[in-house]
């Protein structure tokens, strides 16, 4: 399946907050998309003509089930981007920009008006949501069950800051399934950060994970 990332945000500088995010990517996109991966097809069925509400599932995935889901779309929960988390994580990076790091500076100088999340954490915050939305054994036998690695962003791009208690949440869908040599699966992810309220993402990116096994 041919990325449609860059193309997605090209579309978003196009359009701006015109179309809602799902609506905007089928509406652009659809003739691109093959019939198995569009969300809610299943085998024997057409499936839905655009992406809807309907379309996307409130529930999960699973590393035995996950191939019969490539291209649907899951929901993650929300979560609140609060000025104590900004700060834990502007800590961490060394980051002392007050875009992010003074709530008074911003008040008073930034265009948003308030902080705002750095955009490596609303990066970094698409790991508990895959964790939610595709499930899988965190202690499991390194020979028999394997464990994931993080395989690094084919593309990502920051559409549109994440201000102060915002909430966010993310729209994953597993693009495709590669098997590699010596037992390692690479599953690729496209993510799309929403902000609740807004009609713009605060990031769209493509997400890889290698699964490794240990040699028996």
């Amino acid at each position: 399946m041919t990325c449609l990332t860059t193309d997605i945000v090209q579309a978003f500088a196009e359009h701006g907050p015109s179309l809602p995010v799902a609506s905007l990517i089928m509406r652009r996109f659809a003739s691109r998309i093959p019939k198995h991966c569009r969300p809610g097809w299943r085998s024997g069925s057409d499936g839905p003509d655009s992406l809807s509400e309907q379309a996307m599932s409130t529930e999960h995935m699973t590393l035995e089930n996950c191939a019969q889901h490539v291209g649907e779309i899951f929901r993650s929960s929300w979560m609140e981007i609060t000025q104590d988390r900004i700060t834990a994580f502007g800590e961490t990076i060394e980051d002392p920009d007050p875009h992010h790091m003074d709530p008074d500076w911003a008040a008073a100088h930034s265009p948003w008006g308030r902080t705002i999340s750095f955009g490596w954490m609303t990066a970094s915050l698409t790991t508990p949501m895959l964790y939610e939305v595709f499930r899988y054994k965190l202690d499991g036998d390194p020979k028999t069950d394997g464990y994931p690695a993080n395989y690094g962003i084919n593309r990502l791009r920051y559409v549109e800051p994440v201000p102060e208690g915002s909430r966010i949440r993310g729209l994953i869908s597993l693009k495709c399934i590669e098997e590699r040599a010596n037992g390692r699966t690479l599953y690729v992810f496209d993510i799309t950060v929403e902000i609740e309220g807004s009609e713009r993402p605060a990031l769209v990116a493509e997400f890889l994970l290698m699964w490794l096994k240990d040699a028996a």
